[in-house]
C-alpha cells in the first residue's frame, strides 16, 4: 500500500530536512512525527470522503484497567482483518504489547473532502522491555482539534469546523518557522529558524556567510513563499527584532 492514499492529493512531503507542520509536535511522544518511518510524512488533501479505522481495547492488567482510547490522533486506512490480526496489526503499525492496547475493538470515522491529513509508513518502535516492532504500513495522523471536529462531523455533517481547525494548525507552523537563504536560494542557516530567533539568525547569516541580501521564506511552499526581502546593511549594525508579516496563504 502506498503511503499516499488513493483519493487524496499530495500538498507537501515532509522529511527531516524539509520539515512540515507536524514538526511543531516533535517533543510530544504521542503526537511526534518521529512515529513515522524516517520522520518522513505526507501532507495530503482528501478529494472525496474516506473512512479511517482505529483499533483500540483494554490495557493489560499490569498497567491498569482503563481502556485504550477509542478516539485518538492515529488511524489506519483499513480495519485489522484476517487470521492473526492482532499480531499483524502490532507489527504493521508498531504497537508494542507494553503500550497496553489490546486491539479488541475497531472505531471508524468518515473524513470529508477538503480535510488535510498526514500520512506515512509507521516507524519502528523499541521499548525498555525488549520489544521491537517494525511498522511499515501506512498510518494517518489527525491533529487533536481536527480529530474532534471530524467526530462532530459524524453528527452534524458540517465540515466547517474541520477546515477552521486545520487552518489554525497549519498557520501556527507557517507563521513561526522560517528558512533563511541568499537571494540565489542558497541555504544560509541549516536549522529551521523560529520567529523569536530571527534577529540573531539573520546576524549570524550575515557574519558567517558575508551575505548582505537575505530572503526569509516560510517552510510550506504553498503558503507565503518569499516573506520579506532585506536590503543591504552593515554587519556591524545592531539588528532589531523584525516584525515579519506574512500575506494570507491558501489556508
Amino acid at each position: 500500500m502506498s503511503d499516499i492514499p488513493e483519493g487524496t492529493t499530495l500538498l507537501f512531503k515532509a522529511t527531516p530536512i524539509h520539515e512540515g507542520p507536524l514538526n511543531q509536535l516533535i517533543d510530544d511522544k504521542d503526537q511526534s512525527p518521529k512515529n513515522f518511518r524516517s520522520m518522513t510524512y505526507n501532507m495530503v488533501s482528501v478529494d472525496k470522503e474516506i473512512t479511517l479505522y482505529r483499533a483500540y481495547g483494554v490495557k493489560n492488567e499490569d498497567v491498569d484497567k482503563t481502556k485504550a482510547n477509542e478516539i485518538g490522533n492515529w488511524w489506519a486506512l483499513e480495519p485489522p482483518k484476517g487470521k492473526g490480526v492482532r499480531a499483524a496489526a502490532r507489527s504493521d503499525y508498531s504497537l508494542p504489547p507494553s503500550w497496553g492496547n489490546t486491539l479488541e475493538y475497531v472505531r471508524k470515522i468518515k473524513v470529508p473532502s477538503g480535510t488535510i491529513i498526514y500520512t506515512g509508513c509507521a516507524g519502528e518502535q523499541k521499548t525498555k522491555y525488549g520489544e521491537h516492532t517494525l511498522g511499515g504500513k501506512c498510518q494517518v495522523y489527525l491533529p487533536e482539534k481536527v480529530t474532534k471536529a471530524v467526530i462532530e462531523y459524524e453528527t452534524t455533517k458540517d465540515a466547517n469546523n474541520i477546515y477552521r481547525a486545520q487552518k489554525k494548525f497549519i498557520r501556527s507552523w507557517e507563521q513561526n518557522n522560517f528558512r533563511i537563504t541568499s537571494k540565489s536560494g542558497r541555504l544560509l542557516e541549516t536549522a529551521i529558524v523560529q520567529r523569536n530567533q530571527l534577529d540573531s539568525a539573520i546576524k549570524s547569516s550575515v557574519d558567517n556567510n558575508n551575505a548582505y541580501k537575505l530572503v526569509i521564506s516560510n517552510l510550506y511552499p504553498q503558503g507565503s513563499d518569499k516573506v520579506i526581502y532585506l536590503s543591504k546593511f552593515c554587519s556591524k549594525t545592531l539588528i532589531k527584532y523584525l516584525n515579519v508579516k506574512l500575506p494570507k496563504s491558501k489556508f
